[in-house]
């Protein structure tokens, strides 16, 4: 009874973790994983009211309480005999265990959706008939088949069958998530494992002014003081203000919901880092969120403003200015210590020094330093070790001599 009832185990766990595996397809950029999808002990069951065919379908694994068991689609006709509908024998039309296709229904436009072929094979291997999942990118669906059509008169012939799945939407590539400033003032950050310093872009004695139609009075990582030329904003309140052509004023973002992530269109860290002040006052319609994407250049030095855009259609409005500075790279905040350079005499700098000579070899001239500290405690050890051999030599002799009387 034991005996059975491990072999048992072993078989239904070996078939359960196959039928796992065949739901799991990995492509180079994205794994699709619809084991979620697969029933256990029912089925997915679809009408054909026009053809009078109801199909059986599973996914994953075999079909629930239906011959034959290891199918993973069939279909039943209704014949009318004139009283009633007779529902035939259920036609296998693709097996879950004999071979998986997976496929994008588009391959120039993968994020419409995968297809997932079951076939039946005959004993020479060759597909007589199968099945062919199109699993369409739904985000609002978990599983709902939306219709099936028979190719009986392909070569070998198939079912299709369709389906709307959130299961097969292709999900960008995460990006790491916005990092908030502990202190917003402190203009340093560290984002995707690099070290950023907007420090020398923070001044308390200047702001950035710029015209652009509109004319914006624009801080970075403090917010706004009071300016005579912007009678209407309110200090100390935001880092950035927009006063349009009509003489209002609109504040741009909030210090105090600041957070750094990748660079407006970009996700490789090279390019720069983006600093977004939100504002959160859903009552106020005339508030923008400020975002400040700070572009790396090398050799631009600290760098200006280049172009402010308003993107009034997102919710909130958003201000992008794009900022061209050196301080938008990364940096190595403990940079490696430079290899002292070895010279003669000993340099007290390290590298480089301010004069370089050679360090003396045996050709060159004359001793000095540390080879006539050397020659001298040569010298001293072989003194000290004759003294020790003639000290020991006579203390024999003396003993040879008693001894002789």
């Amino acid at each position: 009874m034991n005996k059975n009832f491990f072999f048992f185990f072993f078989l239904f766990s070996f078939i359960h973790l196959s039928s796992a595996e065949v739901c799991v397809w990995q492509t180079s950029t994205h794994t699709y994983n619809f084991t979620t999808a697969q029933k256990i002990g029912s089925n997915y069951q679809y009408y054909d009211l026009d053809e009078q065919i109801r199909y059986f379908i599973n996914l994953c694994g075999p079909l629930g309480s239906i011959s034959p068991n290891q199918c993973s689609c069939c279909n039943t006709s209704n014949n009318f005999t004139g009283i009633t509908y007779n529902q035939t024998d259920c036609v296998n039309w693709g097996s879950f265990s004999n071979s998986e296709i997976w496929n994008h229904i588009d391959p120039d436009v993968v994020s419409v959706g995968v297809n997932l072929t079951y076939e039946i094979l005959d004993g020479s291997q060759n597909v007589i008939r199968s099945m062919q999942y199109n699993m369409f990118c739904n985000e609002k669906e978990t599983f709902e088949i939306i219709s099936a059509f028979e190719y009986l008169e392909s070569t070998p012939p198939y079912i299709q069958i369709n389906v709307a799945t959130y299961l097969s939407c292709l999900e960008p590539t995460p990006s790491p998530e916005p990092s908030p400033t502990p202190d917003p003032t402190l203009c340093k950050t560290i984002f995707g494992n690099e070290f950023f310093d907007l420090t020398k872009l923070k001044s308390e004695y200047y702001y950035y002014n710029y015209i652009q139609n509109d004319t914006y009075f624009l801080t970075i990582c403090q917010n706004y003081d009071e300016d005579p030329s912007c009678p209407c904003c309110i200090p100390n309140t935001s880092p950035g203000w927009r006063l349009d052509l009509f003489g209002f004023c609109h504040q741009l973002g909030d210090l105090n919901h600041s957070s750094y992530m990748y660079l407006t269109g970009s996700t490789d860290i090279n390019d720069g880092i983006s600093l977004e002040y939100q504002f959160i006052d859903p009552q106020n319609q005339t508030s923008h969120n400020l975002r400040y994407d700070f572009i790396c250049d090398p050799d631009s030095g600290i760098g200006e403003i280049v172009e402010i855009n308003e993107d009034i259609s997102a919710t909130p409005p958003i201000t992008e200015v794009t900022f061209v500075s050196q301080y938008g790279c990364y940096f190595d905040p403990f940079p490696p210590t430079p290899t002292p350079c070895y010279t003669w005499p000993p340099c007290p700098t390290i590298s480089p020094c301010p004069t370089e000579t050679p360090i003396p070899t045996s050709s060159s001239s004359g001793l000095k330093g540390g080879y006539v500290f050397l020659s001298v405690s040569l010298v001293g050890a072989a003194t000290f070790i004759g003294g020790w051999f003639f000290h020991r030599f006579k203390k024999d002799k003396r003993n040879q001599t008693y001894k002789a009387i």
